[in-house]
């Protein structure tokens, strides 16, 4: 490892990783500190290792001017791994979209980095690499997006990613890297030992008095102590200047020295780094008019400004295309810009940037190639470059062409999971217009989503609008509709607020024949519509446009009709995957594992919840991640893991973005009353429960005061406090046709709840139902109906339920339940049942892993699925058949198959 002043520690951390990737365990680290503070130079010394052990290397730089392009760094990364073809094609092929190489759009962002982690895996397996994302703060928001998924799996594979980040004293446009949780390296200023030994170096023979002053004023930063004495006086220290306005002002006073042409030459590099150095002399011979040669280079290399790469012009480090930049006169920029537009008008994403740059007012042409600029950013998988774009664009527009133009920015940063980072802004602007009609309406959708979740005005805000708009743009009515109905679910509106969306629905389709009709009444109506709900969606299952199937999966998971659900959107979630629709997948698995737990799927369950959470968090969706952490607790009670589950509790109720999230906080309360039950308190548990049944409470709501009964019945009874139970019943007894868990969970709590003269017929009538596909229901009901027949002495006949029970809960997992079975069986005289099996060892991820092994798919079909590299699947594999006790793929059926019972 190459040696530098005073980075001793950081150096033996950069040579552990790169060490690691060689010897196939990755890794990646992120270098975080001011310009100028060496971040540069412990990269290079990482890169000269990873060379000296035959690695490969792929290195990409971020430079200001390429900010705004799709995918401009992955370009630079990937490039040379793109045209292997010992590599895969379906990954190439994709990325190739994506960069604009192939006609076909690219699916969405995630697919892409899935694509890229795939690639990069594959070219690892023959050579181990270091990735190098140099000035990280500048990249391409859907680049580094792309690299921190990759980052952040780089630990299963010969990979080691170094990423330099600025911090400190500047504030960055980009910092996706430096969000990814990944381990975090802070470079501060040099010891004054080692800045005096650098100082020395630089410059041996220094005035004394300016050599302190220099010290002084460097603070400990490198770039400082080496640049500083080539371009100060004694006077130039009169004042305090922050650190990088002095570094700039050193490289600029080299400027007035260098030759015209060659002052030309290095505004061109600035504005442009991706030109080749025969583009460069191009441009500035058409800029000067005057023929120019290779020579214009030499004083500026001569100066230390710049070097000479292969076939690039490099600047010595980004602060001196900075100075340059800013040192140039703006007509002096206008003309540069317009230039290299005319240079670049084969790169038409490049060449519509030089163009806005040159443009000076209002020019409706820019405007509309940034709109179309715009469109291809979004279909190449780049929203947030498309939203700038857009808003560029209409900074060049007037009028209802500019509130057009804002709106469709505003509306696609809420797509890009940044709308908090955006949105404010671009309301800003969109008010300022006064937009009215249809953009009114465009405007309050986009406003309610940075709105608080139970916000009652924002949700009649929505209803008023989709009503004003009705006749004119039905399907912009209806999506304002939903929103206000989806805040009614997530927010737990009163009656009357639900109530006001559901008559807005009913006035634009009173038949319910309009698919989007059915996903608004769900989030919004009372249980008692739910019987008319599922025979209008059935209807619409039967529908060959998927687009209108999607409608009508949701309705059976909101309505609570389980059953049906954990048929359906498995397909969903398939189809979604297939499509790279990563958010949507991300939906479909929160919805598919609340659904698993009602199944008794739970090995599948805690999967779909353990990665919707996973995909929820990096699509920065609270909604999805914090109801997947919140179902994972539930998994995590019933099966006794208590700790875990009240670890997952507190990270959800610790969450600065739940507030206001009703549904969210009435799942994590029934998660602690099963915790509280499993660890036999029910005073506890009763006292969890109950705030779920107060509308006052901010755990209440409408649905989960069905899906909460069976705990609120179970902790009653074991509490003492049945007749606050029985009130609560009584008062939600009264669904005219209660539908799948509504009639269920009814049904289980009357019995429960029941005096014990007139507990058996409600029993009955309660096992009477298909209680199949609610084993965890039925394991319930059987094990408090045993416990009757044992309180009334009929103690033969109480063991049939309760083994019954003790056989369900064996196969649930359901430990705590399971052993109150067991105690019961043993009192009666019987015996219980054996221990559970191997699959119980497994994490949620391997059991899904193992899943779709045991289905017949390959490495990288399953990681295709699971948005993972195929390695890491075969590393799953690889400790999964030890925890099953077997030896291939082809015993994994069998094994997972008994172990569902």
């Amino acid at each position: 490892m190459v040696w530098l002043v005073g980075r001793e520690a950081e150096l033996v951390v950069l040579h552990d990783l790169v060490t690691g990737a060689g010897s196939g365990t990755g890794g990646a680290l992120v270098l975080r500190g001011p310009a100028g503070i060496g971040k540069s130079a412990l990269i290079e010394a990482a890169q000269h290792e990873a060379h000296a052990k035959g690695m490969t290397v792929v290195a990409a730089r971020g430079v200001a001017s390429e900010t705004l392009l799709p995918f401009g760094v992955l370009h630079q990364l990937l490039w040379p791994l793109l045209r292997d073809p010992r590599l895969p094609e379906t990954p190439r092929q994709l990325l190739r979209s994506a960069l604009g190489a192939a006609g076909a759009a690219a699916p969405d962002l995630y697919a892409i980095a899935v694509a890229t982690l795939e690639l990069l895996v594959e070219a690892a397996d023959r050579n181990p690499i270091l990735v190098v994302a140099e000035d990280a703060h500048w990249f391409d928001r859907s680049s580094a997006d792309v690299l921190a998924f990759v980052a952040r799996r780089a630990g299963s594979a010969p990979i080691a990613l170094v990423a330099a980040v600025r911090g400190g004293d500047d504030t960055t446009p980009v910092d996706a890297l430096g969000e990814a949780g990944l381990p975090d390296l802070p470079l501060g200023p040099l010891p004054e030992e080692d800045a005096r030994a650098l100082l020395d170096r630089a410059a041996t023979e220094l005035p004394a008095g300016l050599r302190e002053r220099i010290l002084t004023a460097a603070s400990g930063n490198p770039l400082a102590l080496l640049e500083l004495p080539a371009s100060v006086r004694e006077d130039s220290f009169s004042t305090v200047v922050p650190m990088n306005a002095r570094l700039e002002s050193a490289f600029t006073a080299r400027l007035p020295e260098m030759p015209g042409l060659t002052r030309t030459l290095l505004l061109a590099a600035a504005a442009e780094p991706s030109c080749t150095l025969a583009q460069l002399l191009t441009v500035v011979a058409a800029v000067s008019g005057e023929p120019v040669g290779i020579d214009v280079l030499d004083p500026a290399a001569a100066a230390g400004l710049v070097r000479s790469h292969g076939l690039q012009l490099r600047f010595r480090h980004p602060l001196v295309a900075s100075a340059v930049y800013q040192a140039a006169a703006p007509s002096d920029r206008i003309a540069m810009h317009a230039a290299l537009a005319t240079a670049l008008a084969d790169q038409p994403d490049r060449a519509i940037w030089h163009r806005s740059a040159a443009a000076t007012g209002p020019d409706p042409e820019v405007a509309a190639d940034l709109r179309v600029f715009a469109g291809r950013a979004a279909l190449r998988g780049a929203a947030s470059v498309a939203v700038a774009a857009l808003e560029r664009a209409a900074s060049f527009s007037a009028g209802a062409d500019r509130i057009d133009l804002l709106l469709r920015a505003a509306e696609l940063s809420c797509e890009t999971g940044q709308a908090r980072e955006r949105l404010p802004t671009l309301l800003e602007q969109i008010r300022a217009g006064e937009p009215t009609g249809r953009d009114a309406a465009r405007r309050m959708q986009v406003e309610a989503v940075l709105a608080p979740i139970p916000d009652t005005q924002a949700i009649a805000g929505l209803v008023e609008h989709a009503t004003m708009i009705w006749e004119q743009d039905r399907a912009l009515a209806y999506s304002l509709l939903l929103a206000a109905a989806i805040r009614c679910w997530w927010g737990g509106a009163p009656p009357e607020l639900r109530a006001l969306v559901q008559e807005a629905a009913d006035r634009f389709d009173p038949d319910l024949h309009n698919p989007p009709s059915l996903t608004v009444h769900a989030y919004a109506s009372q249980p008692e519509r739910g019987a008319l709900l599922l025979d209008r969606a059935g209807r619409v299952l039967a529908d060959p446009d998927p687009a209108r199937r999607r409608f009508a999966i949701g309705v059976y998971a909101l309505t609570g009709d389980f059953a049906v659900s954990a048929t359906i959107t498995p397909a969903a979630i398939a189809t979604a995957r297939g499509n790279g629709q990563v958010l949507l997948t991300a939906r479909w698995l929160a919805v598919q594992s609340g659904t698993s737990f009602w199944a008794g799927a739970w090995d599948a369950g805690l999967a779909e919840a353990t990665e919707a959470e996973r995909l929820g968090r990096e699509l920065h969706d609270p909604s999805i991640y914090l109801l997947a952490s919140a179902t994972q607790a539930m998994f995590a009670a019933a099966r006794g893991e208590l700790d875990r589950a009240e670890a997952c509790i507190a990270a959800t109720l610790a969450d600065p973005a739940l507030p206001g999230n009703r549904a969210v906080l009435a799942a994590t309360q029934k998660g602690r009353a099963m915790v509280a039950l499993a660890a036999g308190r029910p005073a506890d548990a009763m006292e969890r429960v109950l705030s779920i049944y107060d509308p006052a409470d901010a755990h209440h709501h409408w649905m989960y005061q069905y899906w909460a009964l069976t705990d609120l019945a179970e902790a009653a009874r074991a509490a003492g406090q049945l007749d606050r139970a029985r009130a609560i019943l009584a008062a939600l007894d009264q669904v005219a046709e209660p539908i799948g868990s509504v009639r269920i969970a009814l049904g289980v709590a009357r019995a429960l709840l029941a005096t014990d003269d007139h507990a058996e017929p409600l029993f009955e009538a309660a096992l009477a139902e298909d209680l199949a596909a609610w084993p965890f229901e039925r394991a319930r009901l059987n094990l408090a109906y045993g416990r009757f027949l044992r309180r009334r002495l009929r103690v033969t006949q109480s063991r049939a339920p309760l083994r019954l029970a003790a056989e369900i809960l064996e196969r649930l997992g359901a430990t705590a339940w399971r052993e109150q079975a067991r105690s019961e069986l043993r009192a009666t005289g019987a015996k219980g049942t054996a221990p559970r099996g191997g699959p119980a060892a497994m994490t949620a991820q391997e059991l899904q892993i193992a899943r779709l092994a045991a289905e017949g798919l390959s490495n990288r079909e399953i990681g295709e699925r699971l948005f993972l590299s195929p390695r890491t699947v075969g590393s799953h594999l690889y400790r999964i058949f030890p925890k099953l006790g077997i030896a291939n793929r082809a015993q994994l059926s069998a094994v997972l198959n008994g172990s569902e019972g």
